[in-house]
């Protein structure tokens, strides 16, 4: 069985052992002898299952395999000896036949706001300077 796969294996197992002992704990359960066998194995199945999984990513990284029996160096022939076919050009961007500048109409502007009428704050002033004819 591959190390990878028991790494996987132990590690699943310890951490649902260990989390239902957790909870069962929280909750107010008396952690007792069966209880801390069950958290102890969860937590050294979870610690052997981690071990396991970073010992088959140092396997992996020497080229080194469990089921194959194959190197790294014979993949990388394998991949040495494939041709690469090149990317195509990228097809050029026709260009736009426009009219000559002296030809082409001004760009369309957006019209001047219109100047805000000033609110009166207090009365009319008069359009004479006199002052009015007494009343009689």
């Amino acid at each position: 069985m591959p190390v990878a796969l028991l790494g996987v294996l132990f590690t699943v197992a310890g951490f649902v052992m260990l989390v239902l002992e957790v909870v069962r704990a929280l909750t107010g359960s008396v952690l007792g002898s069966v209880g801390a066998i069950v958290l102890w194995t969860g937590l050294g199945l979870l610690a052997a299952g981690l071990l396991l999984l970073v010992l088959s990513l140092a396997i992996a990284g020497t080229g080194e395999s469990d089921e194959s029996g194959s190197s790294a160096d014979a993949d990388a022939d394998a991949v040495a000896d494939v041709e690469v076919a090149a990317p195509p050009k990228p097809a050029t961007p026709r260009k736009r036949a426009s009219a000559p500048a002296s030809r082409r109409q001004p760009p369309d502007t957006a019209p001047a706001p219109r100047p805000r009428a000033r609110r009166a704050t207090g009365p009319a002033p008069s359009a004479t300077t006199e002052d009015p004819p007494p009343s009689s």
